[in-house]
């Protein structure tokens, strides 16, 4: 008998530890920033609600969203929530794809944009990932992009913003947390047999 709980033990404590190593290996983020379309043909910005702030950065539509980053295969996905319409109309980004690429902070990203009854728009944005002072905080902006069909085609939609790491409390935690109550419970009932 003894035997078997040890072993369950063993098993319950592996499981979480491997379930506590998968996890490290994914990082999350939630965003904001700024969504702004560039006239592909005109250094200009197409929106006229899009300012330049004096060189030091660009305010535009906000956005808000999620980024998920596998540090291994450098695979990853996002969401993205538009804060304000576009030229009056409602949009969207959708199918949200991410891979780092081989230079440091470098981030590959292909997207779908729906605008005012155009679905499907395909979008590919490169854009950069800087670390800041705190290790959990990134600044991203875009360093080039393509939107090459679509009501705008040739232009060229730029994401800048501020990405702030989501630290989980891995499995294994929680699983050391519930152990530990299973083992007070435990040495309550022996107290009070004795």
């Amino acid at each position: 008998m003894i035997t078997m709980k040890k072993t369950a033990i063993a098993a319950a404590l592996g499981l979480g530890l491997i379930s506590g190593v998968s996890q490290a290996a994914t990082v999350n983020y939630n965003f904001t920033g700024a969504f702004v379309m560039f006239d592909g043909y005109d250094p200009t910005f197409s929106n006229p609600a899009d300012v330049v702030n004096n060189g030091n950065g660009i305010a535009g539509d906000p956005i808000t969203g999620t980024m998920t980053l596998d540090t291994i295969t450098g695979a990853g996905s996002a969401t993205m929530v538009p804060g304000s319409l576009f030229f009056g109309s409602a949009w969207s980004a959708h199918n949200i794809v991410l891979q780092a690429t081989m230079n440091p902070g470098e981030v590959n990203a292909t997207m779908l944009f729906d605008w005012n009854g155009n679905n499907n728009i395909g979008v590919a944005v490169t854009f950069q990932m800087m670390p800041t002072a705190n290790p959990l905080v990134n600044t991203f902006f875009t360093t080039q992009s393509s939107m090459p069909a679509g009501p705008f085609a040739g232009f060229q939609p730029t994401f800048n913003g501020t990405a702030t790491q989501v630290v989980p409390v891995p499995a294994a935690a929680w699983l050391l947390g519930s152990g530990l109550l299973g083992l007070v419970g435990v040495a309550r009932r022996k107290v009070a047999v004795a």
